[in-house]
């Protein structure tokens, strides 16, 4: 921290003839292989929404952007490849200013929206960017002018390299049984079932209600499929997945028979471990940056709330969960458990419910300059 960033001028590399921040070289985005001579990386090309499924402000959501990413080289390749916007490029940036992945566009019609939607998965300035339409944020039931993001919706999520994960996993034995321990929205369990055989077999878990939901209509539209509302720790309970010895004694077999005829022998599986976009960009108070109830809970039908455990956590507690789980220096964990106990009171009844409420307090308990580029407070959320 006690060195100083020195940033050295040079000519301002180009993308799609526009100029881009930083210095890293020609960032070419123009190889050839899309109507538009736009590269777009393997896989399928982007699903867009049902004709009338849109409705005003044509606005995106832009992922994945470079960091030297400026919001007039942007526009005007926006411009150039889809159509006029109706105001200039809104971009996610740092304490310095820099270009922090993410950004919105808002276009004078819908088509030039749509045209702006097929460029998902192209390449800008070296990176392969995200586009998909913006949702409106909500605060306090009052509907807020700037946008939050998307939310991950079934079928529309292409997982990184997922072609070549599912290749891996499924080549060689297309009828076997596999696992998908991390349904999420069905990314990879959907490219898993258009890998196997009618006698392959899968199955997933997944502790989130709305996964579980997402994932009931493909679960009864395909006999291969099986979708079980658990961690997948407990895997080794469920009896199809490792016959006799499933669940230990006394528990009761299901018989299954496979591809392979080899019964209870999975094949292979996946994990894709980490929290999803849904979640994120849900109302369960992961994020610091959007305003929810500072629930924090993949399963919401057991357990309680993260404002329940700061109600009644002590003071050590606190410190510990900040500086071990959330990877908080070990003075500022003190300062935030401090505030914490502080603000709460003797009855616990002042304690932070909200995302915002709990954010501000950490920030403020960290006090100073804040030297990295996130939210202060995603250590502790992250805790």
């Amino acid at each position: 921290r006690n060195v100083a960033q020195v940033r050295v001028s040079s000519p301002a590399p180009t993308v799609g003839g526009c100029a881009m921040r930083g210095g890293r070289g020609n960032q070419n985005c123009r190889g050839g292989t899309t109507g538009r001579g736009l590269k777009r990386r393997n896989g399928p090309l982007p699903v867009l929404p049902p004709p009338g499924a849109l409705s005003a402000p044509w606005e995106v959501y832009i992922k994945y952007l470079p960091h030297e990413t400026e919001e007039a080289s942007l526009q005007e390749f926006l411009a150039a490849s889809c159509g006029p916007l109706s105001k200039g490029v809104v971009l996610m940036k740092d304490a310095e200013g820099w270009c922090k992945g993410a950004g919105w566009a808002t276009f004078v019609s819908e088509n030039a929206m749509r045209e702006a939607l097929l460029l998902d998965g192209t390449e800008y300035g070296g990176r392969h960017i995200q586009v998909t339409v913006a949702k409106q944020g909500v605060f306090n039931g009052t509907k807020l002018d700037a946008p939050t993001g998307t939310v991950q919706s079934a079928g529309t999520h292409t997982p990184a390299l997922c072609n070549e994960v599912v290749r891996e996993l499924v080549s060689g034995d297309p009828n076997g049984l596999f696992v998908d321990a991390t349904f999420g929205r069905g990314g990879h369990t959907r490219a898993i079932l258009a890998s196997l055989s009618k006698r392959g077999r899968l199955h997933a878990f997944d502790m989130d209600l709305e996964a579980i939901a997402a994932g009931a209509e493909l679960m009864a539209a395909d006999g291969r499929f099986k979708l079980h509302h658990a961690s997948f720790s407990s895997m080794a309970s469920v009896p199809e997945l490792y016959g006799e010895n499933a669940g230990g004694p006394g528990c009761e077999r299901e018989s299954v028979t496979h591809g392979t005829d080899k019964e209870g022998e999975v094949a292979g599986a996946l994990f894709d471990i980490g929290i999803s976009s849904p979640q994120l960009d849900g109302d369960r108070g992961f994020r610091p940056e959007q305003d929810a109830e500072l629930d924090m809970r993949f399963d919401t039908s057991c357990g309680k709330p993260a404002w329940c455990w700061l109600k009644h956590a002590t003071r050590d507690d606190m410190a510990r969960v900040f500086s071990e789980l959330g990877g908080e220096d070990a003075i500022a964990a003190q300062r935030i458990a401090d505030a914490v106990v502080l603000v709460r009171g003797p009855t616990g009844k002042k304690v932070p419910r909200r995302t915002r409420e709990f954010a501000d307090l950490v920030q403020r308990a960290k006090g100073g300059k804040d030297y990295q580029a996130m939210h202060p407070a995603k250590p502790a959320f992250q805790a």
